[in-house]
């Protein structure tokens, strides 16, 4: 009887266990590259900068504008957060874009709180413009468009066309130049107008009045009743016509307005006034040109 060695069976099993270790060895783990880049150059930083990360491992970037800028979205994944966070699955180029800012000044030279309003598709917010103030408005658009109240008593600066302003303008807003007429003397009154010594001409007065003597409405202002209009500055006197028809009458002090004014004249039963010694001859045809406003 052969006697085989027990080495022969040994050796065999050995192999066996020692291939078997080798197939489960577990794989390297796999790494991906994430490159970051900005956009305009010199527009900003990113942290971490990029770098290698383990697979399905999270990484997460922060955009940091630089002075002038301010960040807009992220290019190269899904998201405009920032910070941002992602999970690294495989190789990425990242680049984090920004926007210039640019700057608009708003000045206060009014009497008048202003309320600034952008138009539409505006990156900036609405906001309130106290008198002799100036704030400063930082916007991605290089031309804005905006509104403003109160627009009957404020103008802005005039080399503002169409209510738009560009990049590094400053919109000013002064008082308009306004006289305002009330009557309180407890009639109503005709053809009320402001003439200056350069003679600008204005009329105030919105009420359609009956006049006997022509038989037809005249344009007046009925007890009670106001009129404002933006006028140029000047010296005048402010002359009318009683609704009865006994000749043309004017304040007896001259209303003066400069600049900016914003001057209210009230008719009181108690306000001095005096005949205007170049009332028209032909009565009927001075009050006809001036019928029906």
């Amino acid at each position: 009887m052969v006697r085989r060695s027990p080495l022969l069976f040994v050796l065999p099993l050995s192999c066996v266990l020692f291939s078997a270790c080798q197939l489960i060895e577990p794989p390297l783990q796999q790494t991906h590259t994430v490159s970051v880049s900005v956009s305009p150059l010199a527009s900003g930083s990113v942290v971490p900068s990029g770098g290698t990360w383990d697979d399905g491992s999270a990484a997460t970037f922060t955009a940091f504008p630089a002075n002038g800028y301010v960040f807009d979205r992220w290019d190269g994944i899904i998201g405009s957060e920032n910070p941002v966070t992602i999970v690294v699955e495989w190789d990425l180029e990242i680049t984090a874009r920004f926007a210039r800012l640019y700057a608009y000044r708003f000045k206060n030279d009014s009497s008048h709180s202003v309320t600034v309003i952008p138009w539409q598709y505006q990156t900036w917010e609405q906001f309130e413009l106290e008198r002799f103030r100036t704030i400063t408005v930082e916007s991605t658009d290089d031309e804005i468009s905006f509104d403003y109240e109160p627009v009957d008593l404020v103008k802005f600066t005039d080399s503002i066309v169409d209510w738009n302003a560009t990049a590094g303008e400053t919109i000013t807003f002064h008082n308009r130049t306004l006289l305002t007429v009330s009557n309180r003397c407890g009639s109503d009154l005709l053809l009320i107008e402001w003439e200056t010594e350069a003679d600008s001409l204005y009329f105030f007065g919105n009420d359609d009045i009956w006049c006997a003597t022509l038989g037809e409405p005249v344009g007046g202002m009925r007890d009670g009743h106001s009129d404002t209009e933006e006028v140029s500055p000047g010296s005048g006197y402010i002359s009318f016509w009683f609704a009865e028809y006994t000749g043309q009458y004017r304040t007896s002090d001259v209303v003066t307005i400069e600049e900016g004014d914003q001057i209210y004249f009230t008719f009181y039963g108690s306000t001095y006034i005096e005949p205007v010694s170049n009332v028209a001859v032909d009565a009927r045809a001075s009050l006809s040109s001036y019928s029906g406003r």
